[in-house]
């Protein structure tokens, strides 16, 4: 699951298809960006309010987001891994060199995870 439809998000779209992903879920505020990424990218576009409900079935969620907001919290990934009877789950935050120099970045908050 990649979260995002920006040039991060496109840009791990276009690998995780290069390496044979079987499937990929595009998620993003916009759906209409989601879905056009998605879209161009072979995978499936995911209303923005039901990530958690998705999270649930993946192996990997990649942010590749701008925001400087926290994607996910504390609450939102115990609850979830409980959901997922703690199977595994790679979280990536995929945070560009300028924003995490800058502290717009949202690594400290994914640290606390």
């Amino acid at each position: 699951m990649v979260l995002g439809a920006g040039a991060m998000a496109e840009s791990c779209v276009r690998l995780l298809v290069k390496k044979g992903a079987r499937s990929i879920f595009v998620l993003n505020r916009s759906f209409d960006r989601a879905l056009d990424l998605a879209t161009r990218g072979g995978g499936e576009a995911v209303c923005f309010g039901y990530s958690l409900f998705e999270m649930r079935d993946v192996d990997v969620v990649i942010a590749a987001t701008s925001s400087a907001e926290t994607l996910l919290t504390r609450d939102d990934v115990d609850n979830l891994m409980k959901a997922r009877r703690n199977r595994p789950l790679l979280l990536i935050d995929h945070v560009r060199a300028a924003q995490h120099r800058s502290g717009r970045g949202r690594a400290r908050a994914c640290r606390s995870i």
